[in-house]
This record gives C-alpha cells, structure tokens and sequence, in this order.
C-alpha cells in the first residue's frame, strides 16, 4: 500500500486517470481494485 500511495500521490482507492485515458481506453473505470497474493513456502 506504500508503494501505491506513493505513484499516486494520494489514495491508491481513488481512481486516478491518466490524461490521454478517455483516448485509450473503451471505459474508463470508476472504481479499483486491490488484490493481495499470499504464497507458502
């Protein structure tokens, strides 16, 4: 979660758009989501 608010500046479960995403993308995503991947070793 460090990281993430850190590369955005802010809350990393606020959605954050890029300036050209209206223009690359089909959708653009009203909301986030965070997995977490847990591995045993």
């Amino acid at each position: 979660m460090e990281s993430m608010t850190a590369f955005t500046k802010g809350d990393p479960l606020t959605v954050h758009h890029l300036p050209r995403d209206k223009e690359l993308l089909i959708e653009l995503p009203e909301r986030i989501q965070i997995h977490r991947i847990v591995v045993n070793r």
